[in-house]
């Protein structure tokens, strides 16, 4: 949490941003600074404030512009996972979705706006498609809403409606951040973290449909992945108290 307070403090009083808001005070509070500055000659040269109002007005609908593209393409990607997905698709079909959305998602500029898919009564597409743009871009904040999520299916008896694929998909998201967290240097997610991931991934796995998901193949269902997760997540305590 501290890191992302920092990068929060850094970025709002970078150089660029506050001589930013030092211009715009200007342009909207200081019209007296603002004539004078019309009347100002650099190197011999009239100074062409309407122009250059001109070019920041042209560049802020450009980025008008290309803020409604992303969107639509934020839309698009929810869109493909609802028209696609299918409930009763055996799992290497689901497994193709899967692969298309995640290719979508790379090209997202952030897939934050798929948090809000993570919650008790969401859509089953919905939860897929959330899972999958994670699995693309791990980053640490998206832990507690995967935690709280699966809490929620937990005490759920449907288990939230969702097939036990994607549950799975979940726990692979689960996994990638905390590995992919354990590379870094220094760490973002801590020990107490990694240990309450742990009691929400067990009592995920408790859950009576969970419980019954043991392939007869040499396939992980999900205790027996759950079993390996917890594995990893003592070594990466280990790695974090060395």
């Amino acid at each position: 949490m501290f890191q992302y307070f920092e990068l929060a403090i850094n970025t709002l009083f970078s150089p660029q941003v506050m001589l930013l808001g030092l211009v715009l005070y200007i342009l909207i509070y200081r019209q007296d600074v603002v004539e004078r500055i019309k009347s100002m000659k650099i190197f011999g040269a009239q100074i062409d404030l309407a122009h250059i109002e001109q070019s920041i007005d042209q560049a802020v609908t450009k980025i008008d512009h290309l803020e409604e593209k992303l969107d639509g393409l934020k839309d698009g990607y929810i869109n493909k996972s609802k028209e696609e997905y299918d409930p009763i698709a055996p799992a290497k079909d689901l497994d193709k979705l899967g692969r298309e959305l995640k290719a979508i998602a790379a090209a997202l500029d952030d897939i934050d706006f798929v948090v809000k898919y993570l919650h008790l009564g969401a859509n089953p597409d919905e939860v897929y498609a959330a899972g999958c743009a994670i699995q693309v871009r791990p980053q640490p904040k998206f832990l507690d809403p995967l935690l709280r999520y699966l809490t929620e299916i937990s005490a759920d008896q449907a288990l939230g409606g969702i097939r036990l694929r994607i549950g799975f998909k979940l726990l692979q998201c689960v996994e990638k951040i905390i590995s992919t967290d354990g590379r870094r240097q220094p760490t973002v997610i801590g020990i107490d973290e990694i240990e309450k991931t742990a009691a929400v991934l067990k009592a995920f796995a408790a859950h009576p449909i969970c419980d019954a998901d043991r392939p007869v193949d040499s396939t992980d269902g999900i205790p027996s992945k759950v079993e390996k997760l917890l594995k990893k997540f003592d070594s990466e305590i280990k790695k974090r108290t060395t």
